[in-house]
């Protein structure tokens, strides 16, 4: 088996020119049955996290899961990777890196999907049309079981007679021996100095923000502009960010994320598309700072 990865552009026309100087070579079958895997994307909806792969027809599929990495990786035969199909890194609590790439298996063509998972998790496999949805079970909420309540012992009189007797005949009562627990202090997460990653991602209508550190984002200021609209975060204290400058996206509530280092601060500002902003709101973590937006019209009051 000859195999080969190509990416992007340069790798999808080296990909023609082989398969028209080949062609020849072809079964007719194998040609006709030529597919195109146009799109990758992630969603949440109904309540589950899905990946779903649209392509030029029905596409056929072979699944393979392993645990070291930790990964569900998706075999498409007679399949040809467009350049713009490949996802965007859209990491959430279940789904992380998702790679796509292409080799040769002798004279047929395979594109491969990698899915690296955060968690070992249960998945469904359906096909609808053109598509191919992998969908994962939500993981059920732990919840705290309550102490059973126990019923006090009502002891008679005989009975707490006969122990005070078997108490003089037995002896003074051997000493408790006293177990010292020690409590486990956490180190506290120390201040963010850099922001490592952005990651937008969209669940149902809503549009939540990863801004992911190497520390603690508690510091931070928040501030929602009009003409144009727009959300601003500044990160005291940050000196860095390993991002690019600017992300554009694509939807009905924002249109950019850009990025700006200033000499005590870091600054991230959303452009958003309504004229009188969005609902949002802002969760911090340990190390991360999730920004949620909502259809809506209008800021939230500060």
């Amino acid at each position: 088996m000859r195999s080969g990865r190509y990416y992007l552009g340069q790798g999808y026309i080296f990909l023609l020119l082989w398969f028209l100087g080949t062609f020849a070579y072809i079964p007719l079958s194998t040609a006709t049955d030529l597919h195109v895997l146009k799109d990758v994307r992630v969603l949440h909806q109904d309540g589950q996290w899905h990946v779903v792969l649209t392509g030029s027809e029905s596409m056929i599929y072979k699944e393979k899961k392993t645990i070291k990495p930790l990964q569900l990786v998706l075999n498409l035969p007679n399949t040809v990777l467009r350049p713009d199909a490949l996802p965007r890194n859209e990491e959430n609590e279940i789904i992380g890196r998702i790679t796509c790439s292409m080799s040769i298996d002798g004279p047929r063509l395979l594109t491969q999907i990698e899915i690296v998972l955060n968690r070992d998790i249960s998945h469904t496999i359906s096909r609808v049309q053109e598509k191919i949805w992998v969908s994962f079970d939500t993981p059920p909420l732990q919840s705290k079981a309550e102490p059973t309540p126990i019923e006090p012992v009502v002891k008679s009189k005989a009975e707490d007679d006969r122990n005070k007797r078997e108490a003089v005949i037995l002896g003074p009562p051997l000493e408790e021996k006293i177990v010292s627990i020690q409590l486990i202090k956490r180190k506290p997460v120390q201040p963010a100095r850099n922001i490592t990653a952005i990651k937008p991602v969209k669940a149902d209508e809503e549009l939540r923000v990863y801004i992911l550190a190497d520390g603690s984002l508690a510091q931070y200021n928040a501030l929602h502009l009009t003409s144009p609209p727009r959300l601003v975060l500044d990160f005291m204290k940050v000196k860095s960010a390993k991002v690019k400058s600017a992300q554009i996206l694509k939807g009905p509530l924002a249109k950019k994320i850009r990025v700006g280092v200033h000499p005590d601060k870091l600054r991230v500002v959303f452009d958003l598309v309504p004229e009188k902003g969005l609902p949002y709101q802002i969760t911090l973590g340990n190390d991360r700072l999730v920004v949620s937006f909502k259809p809506g019209s209008g800021f939230p009051a500060q």
